[in-house]
């Protein structure tokens, strides 16, 4: 292969990676590519993706994005491997549990109220800025005590910059340390919330503080908003399942703003945020390197090889989801779950580098989408139908008030 082709074959799979893998044409469970300067091993059994996630964690580590993600956020439990991933989480973890989730609900209901409350009847608006706020205040009242109120738009931004700059070469542009400069200074005013008190009490230093709050804000804005911008999206484009959801809604909440103890008695609420999930995962790639020779089948992957997971792949397989890219809500009943292959599906990864936030996010999610949907109806412009790839990063919306 010529060094042309591949960096015509970086470009493609950084632009559009499930277009890229998809080409590849290739029904092997153990897949070698080249694209840029890098040779990847994509593995699509799932088998094989439990053995790295979960039975033989061990045998891997860091992958090329994980490293190139220390350039941005440093020594912090995303970065972090082994024996200092497992201490840094365990202070981490108490932050994203019981009471913590509880206090999120009364933030997300009053933003989420606010914002859709500006809206003005069949209006043509961008979902994800307002989405990516309420992500960003949630988090920041939620874990950090903090309400950034009219600077988040700027945080925001920061954090932007910084997120593209993960996969890219450790280059210091000016964009980048001007962002730095904005999350150092939005951090050094934080003073109180559960999870500073809990890095505290175990004696982080201020440098590691703000690098794992900047690793944890970085990921808010990346994951969760998307996530309910594709969920809206789905059920607007799908008229029937918007109207069940609402029936179902309306029939609990009775037009009162919903709570904790309400999401259980929503499950076909539970269902399109599953569906969302499996067709547009919040995280597209987890990637590992092997520590040493391991053989996957047949097939012999030598030490130092970067390996790629892709929930977002896996997921739209037809060997584990019939039909895969359409949206269907009865995917996930309790029934239907039953007999899903495990590791089909694992949209916020699995085993010890699993998403820490994952119960706060499905809690913001789910109530984010019960607020909207019982006061407006959602309709994706045709270019937002006939462009749906992952990657995308705008939502146009016409949203009309039910009466």
């Amino acid at each position: 292969m010529s060094v042309i082709q591949r960096f015509y074959d970086g470009r493609h799979f950084q632009a559009d990676p499930l277009s890229y893998l998809n080409q590849l044409n290739d029904d092997q469970d153990v897949v070698f590519f080249k694209a840029g300067l890098t040779t990847f091993c994509l593995l699509r059994s799932p088998e094989d993706i439990k053995r790295v996630l979960v039975t033989e964690n061990s045998r891997f580590g860091e992958g090329k994005w994980t490293q190139r993600g220390k350039y941005v956020m440093r020594d912090c439990m995303i970065t972090r491997e082994g024996a200092p991933h497992r201490e840094r989480r365990k202070i981490l973890q108490p932050a994203f549990k019981g009471q913590v989730i509880s206090k999120s609900v009364s933030p997300t209901i009053q933003l989420s109220l606010e914002i859709c409350n500006a809206w003005n009847d069949r209006q043509t608006l961008d979902l994800f800025p307002d989405m990516n706020r309420i992500a960003l205040e949630v988090v920041g009242h939620s874990l950090f005590g903090s309400c950034f109120g009219t600077r988040a738009s700027r945080i925001n931004d920061a954090l932007s910059v910084l997120l593209r700059a993960i996969p890219r070469p450790p280059i210091p542009w000016p964009r980048v340390i001007t962002a730095r400069r904005t999350i150092r200074k939005t951090t050094s005013q934080m003073s109180e919330g559960p999870l500073l008190e809990l890095m505290k009490h175990a004696g982080l230093k201020e440098k590691e503080i703000h690098y794992e709050i900047l690793s944890l804000l970085i990921a808010s804005i990346d994951t969760t908003p998307k996530t309910i911008a594709w969920a809206l999206t789905l059920i607007g484009a799908n008229v029937e399942v918007e109207e069940k959801l609402y029936e179902e809604i309306s029939n609990v909440l009775d037009g009162r703003i919903p709570d904790l103890d309400d999401l259980a008695m929503l499950p076909y609420l539970n269902q399109v945020i599953q569906e969302t999930l499996r067709l547009y995962p919040p995280v597209h790639f987890i990637d590992r390197r092997a520590n040493e020779d391991i053989t996957f089948g047949e097939v012999t992957v030598p030490a130092g090889m970067y390996l790629l997971l892709s929930p977002l792949l896996t997921q739209r397989d037809p060997k584990y989801f019939q039909q895969p890219g359409e949206f269907r809500t009865e995917r996930w009943t309790p029934d239907a779950v039953a007999q899903r292959v495990p590791f089909s599906f694992y949209p916020f990864g699995s085993g010890p580098h699993a998403c820490i936030g994952k119960k706060l996010a499905l809690v913001e999610i789910a109530l984010v989408i019960a607020v909207f949907v019982q006061k407006w109806r959602f309709r994706p412009t045709e270019n937002l139908i006939a462009n749906n790839s992952p990657q995308r990063t705008d939502f146009p919306i016409t949203v009309s008030r039910r009466l």
